[in-house]
């Protein structure tokens, strides 16, 4: 199971999972078992009793402990799980580990304290260049990130491979003591009925699998989208969910084709292009008791091809978790200028916050390149108001974002967020009304080049206290690719409203110059670590004394 299971309720949940962390935050070792730690992607681990802004901030206190090499660019999030009993050679025992999937489709498995290689395994070769998509560094396998289920022992991924003339997505569970399978793998595959009543069949050779994957409900969903929207006259979005014991496609039909969403059902429009990719800089579907959330990407830029039935372009989806079929939505009243201009919605995420006590609506937040941060009812969405305004609790300006916020409540109710180069912290005010409240800033950080701007978070503290906002920051341009890690004390000092840095350091460089790097800084167990290129950075507090606790 992951981390944080509603057993009782038979579902992995959202708000479950908060409330379950919130009882168990003495425990430790924290495991990291998803992209940004939980199901509602919070980004939130508040079970860190070893590193603490006193300590980050201490001159040569904190620092890299070691840099590990792979074979090739990670773009997906490392995964943490303590204590994994690893079976066979020399590497047999039990260890801390660190999981890592690459491009060219191989995962590791890694102890962060020695930096040994426990385990790895490839799965062939990747898909190169991507269908005339120039903006790849390398072939792209395994891309999004995967999921842990402790409970069933097992990793879940997709990997992408070339087979010939051929490009398969292939669904993986793997042991987590041997990287054997413990099920066939399974082919992606999946169809739909468009408008006029035809079939169309999920094309492997034209999308991308980015978003990543979700354990929730007994299931593991993925979402698709587009390569670069290149090929918009057959490419479009898609989500998709499989048993997570058998990996079966869920809900099969009669004619033996798995149930899943198809974000853009139409048959023809203005220019033949279709998209409403399924992307989220890489966030992970979401997930709370309710179903599945979703941020889908631009349609053709003639802005005339949104629909609300058939085309929910730039918009928040809330599915099924069986059918897969659509309960709720939310889509920003200007939503053909969004298509006009390609500032999609769908490159945020969308996070979920936990429970705000009695008489407060349940909420997410969701960004994207329109520079809106929502503050939604995930009760009701709010569908789409064509004259506006949107039917949302609040939206402020963040600026660009190709990211998702994180939350923390230590000991305030609060949204980070990192749209264009500023780090922004909110407070989630319930009464009178429901509202985010600013209230303390870095200023400007220099992250990204104008087509990437915006960069990802994450949170630790224990219980209530110390909390750390830690932030990847992507290269300021073409010329400087260094990738930057900072800490920033989450509760700013007296009235002030700047946030203090406690510790800040070059961590490597990417070198893909035409992508955008989606790293996520993942901190657990008194350990940070940060993806970058081909290698994971591994940051920990360097006294003896913390060195002899690991």
């Amino acid at each position: 199971m992951q981390r944080f299971r509603a057993a009782k309720a038979g579902l992995r949940g959202a708000a479950g999972a908060f409330l379950i962390c919130a009882a168990a935050q003495a425990q430790s070792p924290f495991a990291v078992v998803t992209h940004h730690y939980d199901i509602g992607r919070t980004g939130w681990n508040q079970n860190e009793v070893i590193l603490t802004p006193a300590n980050v901030a201490a001159p040569g206190g904190f620092g890299l402990q070691r840099a590990i090499a792979f074979d090739g660019q990670i773009d997906a999030q490392p995964l943490v799980v303590p204590g994994v009993v690893i079976a066979g050679d020399s590497n047999a025992g039990q260890h801390d580990v660190v999981y890592v999937a690459t491009e060219n489709n191989t995962v590791y498995a890694v102890d962060p304290g020695t930096g040994a290689i426990l385990l790895r395994r490839n799965f062939g070769t990747p898909v190169s260049h991507m269908l005339g998509c120039n903006k790849l560094f390398q072939g792209i396998g395994i891309q999004g990130t995967p999921v842990i289920d402790t409970g069933r022992n097992a990793i879940y991924l997709i990997s992408y491979t070339s087979q010939g003339a051929a490009q398969n997505f292939t669904l993986h569970k793997l042991n987590l003591s041997t990287f054997a399978d413990m099920v066939p793998p399974v082919t992606v595959a999946a169809a739909q009925t468009l408008a006029n009543g035809t079939v169309i069949n999920f094309n492997s050779g034209n999308a991308r699998q980015r978003p990543a994957l979700l354990d929730a409900n007994n299931a593991i969903y993925a979402g698709f989208g587009s390569v670069c929207d290149s090929f918009g006259n057959s490419s479009r979005g898609w989500i998709m969910g499989w048993s997570a014991d058998t990996l079966q496609p869920l809900a099969p039909s009669a004619t033996g084709a798995p149930a899943a969403v198809l974000t853009n059902r139409q048959s023809t429009n203005t220019r033949n292009v279709f998209l409403s990719s399924i992307w989220m800089s890489g966030a992970g579907l979401a997930a709370d008791s309710s179903g599945i959330y979703a941020v889908t990407g631009n349609t053709d830029t003639s802005g005339l091809d949104f629909d609300s039935t058939y085309n929910p372009s730039n918009t928040v989806l809330k599915i099924a978790f069986s059918t897969m079929s659509r309960l709720d939505y939310f889509t920003p009243y200007n939503v053909a200028s969004l298509d006009i201009a390609d500032a999609d919605f769908g490159a945020g995420g969308i996070m979920l916050l936990p429970p705000q006590g009695a008489g407060a609506p349940p909420m997410a937040t969701a960004a994207g390149k329109i520079g809106k941060m929502y503050l939604l009812n995930t009760g009701n969405l709010g569908g789409f108001t064509p004259n506006g305004p949107d039917a949302v609790l609040d939206q402020q300006s963040i600026g660009r974002c190709l990211c998702v916020e994180s939350y923390f409540a230590a000991p305030t109710p609060t949204v980070v967020s990192s749209g264009n180069d500023k780090l922004q912290l909110w407070r989630v005010q319930t009464s009178p009304s429901v509202k985010l409240v600013p209230y303390a800033t870095t200023g400007t950080l220099l992250s990204g080049t104008p087509d990437d701007t915006s960069f990802m978070t994450s949170v630790s503290s224990n219980g209530a206290a110390n909390p750390i906002v830690w932030v990847a920051r992507r290269p300021p341009s073409l010329t400087d690719r260094n990738v930057y890690m900072d800490a920033y004390a989450g509760t700013p000092v007296g009235k002030t409203t700047s946030m203090t840095l406690l510790y800040t350091t070059a961590a490597g460089r990417w070198i893909a110059t035409q992508t955008t790097p989606n790293m996520v800084p993942v901190v657990a167990n008194g350990r940070a670590y940060l993806a970058v290129s081909s290698q994971l950075d591994v940051f920990s507090l360097l006294t003896s004394a913390h060195t002899a606790s690991q």
